[in-house]
Parts: structure tokens; C-alpha cells; sequence
């Protein structure tokens, strides 16, 4: 514990704020004129590749309406749908129906053959370095491609969103990464799921630049030379407890604290407390609630000298630990009973 309150306390004293902002996670294939100005209203919006195909003008609104926002393009890079397709997702029913009739040594297997299912509905594909290659192809560098020539070269899009970026996949359990029907060892797995990944991210940085903006789900300093920053889901997400979501999030250029139920409060206050560019988000495909928006805004206006310091106290006799910063008028306060670890 005493680690990270000094980590804070240091973030807090010798970096001014750079940023406090709203985020809106979008992950509908579609946009009418009226969720486009839902949208707009934030700094900062995650919208669902296929919005591109099927409505770019209320896409393109979304820039008229706030020429500020900086808007990031949601891909899935780690799955493909199986069928039945859902509706209304040209590019994903292409790719699925590419890879599945064309592609299909690139779907990630077990050693008997079976394929990995991670999340219901999707199939998930092997993003290794030993992930087999076809018509000169592996899966990281065809998806690379299709996405440079067909989707990120629009210039509505500031950057790219990219769900489920893991640095390692032994979790998933015993697999097949190079289709010779035996086993691979963890080490192994998790080894060259990070080079090929690695690999996927490299190609796109030196393609965008650096001034094009790269955010990955799921919490981790991992591939930090290549992308910008995290999505922290369901903050405190659910494979850190608060203490350790805070100190990891406090390393990162970049930080969007999503709350979901009743741990919308606590994202929200939380947020408050780091000085790198930490942008609150309210659940997934919902804006930001205008009193929150409000507050938000004002903070983004004070000076340097009415952006206090985190000060952390121990309340023994209640078991909580409390930290507590003032912005302006307002005393930011997160309360954390003794032991906190998730919600």
C-alpha cells in the first residue's frame, strides 16, 4: 500500500494535468443523426468499425459536431463471428466469410483440431508468429493490410481501438499454435503470441505515425513503445484490484476509466486522481450523463494551483482507506475498505 500512495503522491506533485475528459465506448455497427450528437458531446469516442460502412455521413458528423474529439476505430482483432452472422456488419461478415472459406489454417486450434472459443458467438484466430501462412500470408499481416488499405487510411479516423490485446494466451488452455497436432508448452504459446502481436502493432505504428493514436483493451504495460495506452473495463477491471489498476494506470500516457454498475462512482472519482490523460466512460454504447459532463469540463479549466495533491489517510477504527484530492472547490474523495480487491 505504501508503494502506491507514493507513486500518486509523486504522479501529482511534479506533473501538471494534461488531461480530464469524457470517453464514449461505441460499439453498435450503427449511428443515427441523434446518437451522433450523443456522441460528439465527448473528448474522446471508441465507434465500432462498421459504422464506417453503413452510415459514414453521421460518422463524419460526429467531426462536425465536435471538431475536437479525437475518434478511434473499435476493432476486434482476436475474433471473427461464426455463423449465424448478426446483422448490419459488412466488414466482420466478409472477414468471417474470407478466413472461413479461404483462410481456415489461421483459426486458433487445440491439438486435437477443435477451435478455441473464447467469447460466445466468435471463433478465435491465431495471431502468432507461428500462426501458418498462406498464399504468402499469416493471419497478423493479412488483417494488417486489410485494415491499413480498407479502413484506417479514412481520415475520420485519429487512431485505432483494438479489443482484447493480450500479451500472453496459455490462459485459454492446452494449444495448437503451429497446426502440427501436439500440444504447445505455455512458454511457448505465450512467446510467440507476444512476437506476433508485436508484429501486428509494429506494422500499423510505422504505417500511422506516431501522432496516430493506438489503445488496447485489457490492463497492461505490455507492447508500451507501441501503443498509447488502456482500456480499463469495469474499472477496477476484473484481474486487478483497485490499488494495483491505480498504479498500472499511473504508468500510462493514456487511460480510459469505464464504470459499469455500481462501480460508476468509483471509476469516476478515480479517474480524477492520476495526472497523465485519464478520459471517464460510462458503460458501453451510452454517453456521458450531463451532470457528470459538467463537472468534467469545469475541471478541465483550473489552473495548475487549484489542482491539489492525492492525500492518502488510514482510518483504522472504520478499516477504510481513503484518498482524498481537491480540484478547485471540490474534494475528490475514493473510500476503499481494508482488503478492497473487487467490486
Amino acid at each position: 500500500m505504501k508503494k502506491i500512495v507514493v507513486l500518486l503522491v509523486g504522479l501529482v506533485a511534479v506533473v501538471s494535468l494534461l488531461g480530464i475528459g469524457s470517453a464514449i465506448y461505441w460499439t453498435q455497427p450503427t449511428i443515427s443523426e441523434e446518437e451522433a450528437q450523443i456522441i460528439g458531446r465527448h473528448d474522446l469516442a471508441i465507434v465500432d468499425v462498421e459504422n464506417l460502412f453503413n452510415n459514414p455521413d453521421n460518422l463524419y458528423r460526429i467531426k462536425k459536431i465536435n471538431p475536437q474529439i479525437k475518434v478511434l476505430c473499435y476493432v476486434n482483432f482476436f475474433e471473427i463471428w461464426q455463423q449465424p452472422l448478426p446483422p448490419d456488419r459488412p466488414f466482420g461478415s466478409k472477414l468471417t466469410e474470407t478466413i472461413a472459406t479461404q483462410f481456415n489454417e489461421w483459426f486458433l486450434v487445440r491439438p486435437d483440431g477443435q477451435p478455441v472459443i473464447y467469447w460466445p458467438g466468435m471463433q478465435t484466430l491465431n495471431l502468432s508468429d507461428l500462426c501458418p501462412q498462406k498464399d504468402g500470408y499469416s493471419y497478423n499481416h493479412y488483417l494488417q493490410d486489410i485494415l491499413l488499405e480498407n479502413v484506417l487510411n479514412d481520415k475520420v479516423w485519429d487512431g485505432l481501438f483494438l479489443d482484447n490485446l493480450f500479451n500472453r494466451v496459455s490462459w485459454l488452455g492446452s494449444l495448437d499454435l503451429n497446426r502440427d497436432n501436439q500440444e504447445d508448452d505455455s512458454r511457448t504459446c505465450d512467446y510467440h503470441w507476444y512476437l506476433g502481436v508485436r508484429d501486428f502493432l509494429t506494422g500499423i505504428r510505422q504505417a500511422k505515425g506516431r501522432k496516430f493514436i493506438v489503445i488496447g483493451n485489457h490492463l497492461s504495460l505490455y507492447y508500451g513503445d507501441l501503443v498509447d495506452g488502456r482500456f480499463l473495463e469495469n474499472f477496477p477491471t476484473e484481474d486487478y484490484c483497485w490499488e494495483e489498476a491505480i498504479s498500472i494506470a499511473g504508468e500510462l500516457p493514456l487511460a480510459i476509466f469505464q464504470g459499469k454498475g455500481p462501480n460508476v462512482d468509483l471509476a469516476f472519482s478515480s479517474s480524477l486522481l492520476l495526472d497523465n490523460n485519464v478520459y471517464f466512460c460510462l458503460g458501453q454504447n451510452v454517453g456521458v450523463p450531463d451532470s457528470l459532463l459538467l463537472r468534467l469540463n469545469n475541471f478541465k479549466k483550473l489552473p495548475a494551483q487549484k489542482r491539489g495533491s492525492v492525500i492518502y489517510k488510514k482510518i483504522n477504527d472504520q478499516q477504510v482507506d481513503v484518498y482524498e484530492r481537491r480540484l478547485g472547490e471540490e474534494v475528490i474523495t475514493v473510500r476503499l475498505k481494508r482488503g478492497y480487491n473487487k467490486p
